[in-house]
């Protein structure tokens, strides 16, 4: 039986009430709340298409939480193997004000396929937001190489930018040739 359809990811969240702000306020989606549970719960849809189920977690959940080294000690890898999760979106602009509204802080770079914003929901899991290149100006730095012999070869270009406190990674460096 072959997967036909991405459905959803699931967080237990230290604070039910900020994930539904940055969800619904800071990102634009749609949230209602999930009925039936002990504990604080919510959907987050993009339209009809349910990606996010958010529980408020457990005073048991919270206990094991604490266990876990602080984020700083873990580097960025706070979510455990889980990385991070990416939608596409549209309307760069209108996406750029609103996180900043929300003082949401991105690192923005422009990829060879997608320009794209990486910020932190309010438990630490790294979302991306996905917007075609069209939606950007060419980026500011672009290495280029050229044959002696005047052919074009492969132009590989990376743009990062800062924003709102946020550290790239030593990953995120541009590729030198």
């Amino acid at each position: 039986m072959p997967i036909t359809a991405w459905d959803h990811y699931t967080v237990r969240s230290r604070d039910a009430a900020a994930s539904w702000a940055f969800y619904e306020q800071a990102l634009g989606l749609n949230v209602h709340k999930r009925e039936g549970f002990a504990v604080p719960a919510f959907i987050v849809s993009i339209g009809e298409r349910e990606v996010v189920h958010v529980f408020q977690a457990s005073p048991e959940m919270e206990a094991i939480f604490a266990k876990m080294p602080p984020a700083e000690a873990l580097q960025g890898w706070n979510t455990g193997r889980l990385h991070h999760v990416e939608f596409w979106a549209a309307d760069l602009a209108g996406v750029r004000a609103r996180l900043a509204a929300h003082g949401i802080g991105v690192l923005e770079r422009t990829l060879p396929d997608k320009h794209q914003l990486e910020l932190n929901d309010p438990d630490g899991i790294e979302v991306n937001l996905n917007f075609p290149l069209s939606e950007v100006a060419p980026p500011r730095s672009q290495l280029t190489t050229t044959e002696a012999t005047g052919s074009a070869a492969e132009a590989l270009s990376f743009d990062v930018t800062v924003t709102a406190g946020c550290k790239p990674r030593e990953s995120d460096a541009p590729l030198r040739p």
